[in-house]
């Protein structure tokens, strides 16, 4: 038996519903392929300043510029135009900055610098 809907074949003579199985098959793919993409656009970024601060990127704390031990932390973002600012006292040139953040690996992340005033 076949049913058909707008010229296509929903019933397989193996008894599948064929076309609904391939479009629900080809919306899983999709959307795994949209994960692995966002997971192969991310980036690190280490945001320097001269003194311990907190780092919001897109208004979002983040976590300090510096790890326990002092050295500069390397932050875990999106490959993409972020906003990048620091807490505390408003004592830093420029206030935000908005870049476009490469896709960087760990061992050569990418910088974001901030200057005392």
């Amino acid at each position: 038996m076949f049913v058909s809907f707008r010229g296509k074949s929903l019933l397989s003579a193996r008894g599948g519903w064929s076309l609904i199985r391939r479009q629900a098959y080809d919306r899983s793919l999709a959307k795994r392929r949209a994960r692995s993409v966002d997971y192969l656009t991310m980036s690190y970024v280490i945001v320097q300043f001269v003194e311990p601060r907190e780092v919001y990127i897109d208004d979002h704390p983040q976590g300090s510029t510096t790890a326990a031990s002092g050295k500069p932390r390397a932050l875990f973002v999106g490959a993409g135009t972020h906003t990048f600012r620091l807490g505390g006292t408003p004592n830093v040139d420029p206030p935000t900055q908005t870049l476009d953040v490469p896709e960087r690996a760990i061992l050569d992340p990418f910088r974001v610098d901030f200057r005392k005033c």
